[in-house]
């Protein structure tokens, strides 16, 4: 216990004085580890575990788009034999020749009368400076007249052909009516597109 005469040495001395300058010396040195030791040492061990869990999700991202590419690989390999299918359906050259006689047949077939049919070639579709393989467009206008079944055949045979067509307009008139059973015979002006890709024969 203190008392008023006591000097600085006799102070300190005292059991009580002692423990509580110990205890403020090891809190001060606590703190300064605490600050300069330690603080630094967990800094650096949450960085190399950030770190460490990006690089498990990068390795993550390689993994699976190397399994993406091994399986194109393998799909690809898969339809090798069949390429000529892309082929038919996509071809490298326009063969207007294929288109016209495709739809004749497709009418002979449901006994339609083809009153007219013509193929041409239009513009590319989009910018001209669009970068990446872009298809060729050709456009084919068919004027037949037909009952309704068989335009309905018709155009699903269209359609259901390995050559891939869109079909852009499609009108229908009622036609004169044909025989005793009063058969109404519809005339049918279509529009069709299909494409080609010449860019196509150099990738293959």
């Amino acid at each position: 216990m203190l008392k008023k005469g006591d000097s600085l040495k006799e102070v300190i001395k005292q059991s009580e004085v002692r423990d509580y300058t110990y205890a403020v010396l090891f809190f001060l040195v606590s703190s300064f580890f605490a600050f300069f030791v330690i603080r630094p040492v967990l800094s650096i061990a949450v960085a190399l575990q950030k770190e460490a869990e990006e690089l498990k999700v990068i390795n993550e991202t390689y993994e699976r788009n190397i399994s993406n590419v091994l399986k194109i690989q393998s799909d690809l390999e898969s339809i090798r034999s069949r390429k000529y299918i892309l082929g038919e359906s996509l071809p490298v050259k326009p063969n207007l020749n294929v288109i016209i006689q495709d739809i004749r047949r497709s009418a002979a077939e449901e006994g339609i009368t083809v009153l007219s049919l013509s193929v041409a070639g239009i513009e590319l579709k989009g910018e001209v400076n669009e970068p990446g393989i872009q298809p060729q467009i050709i456009e084919a206008k068919i004027d037949i007249q037909a009952d309704y079944n068989q335009l309905n055949r018709f155009i699903h045979n269209i359609v259901n052909q390995r050559r891939i067509k869109t079909i852009s307009s499609l009108k229908i008139d009622r036609g004169k009516v044909i025989g005793g059973e009063q058969e109404v015979k519809l005339k049918l002006i279509m529009n069709i597109e299909t494409y080609y890709l010449p860019e196509l024969a150099t990738t293959l």
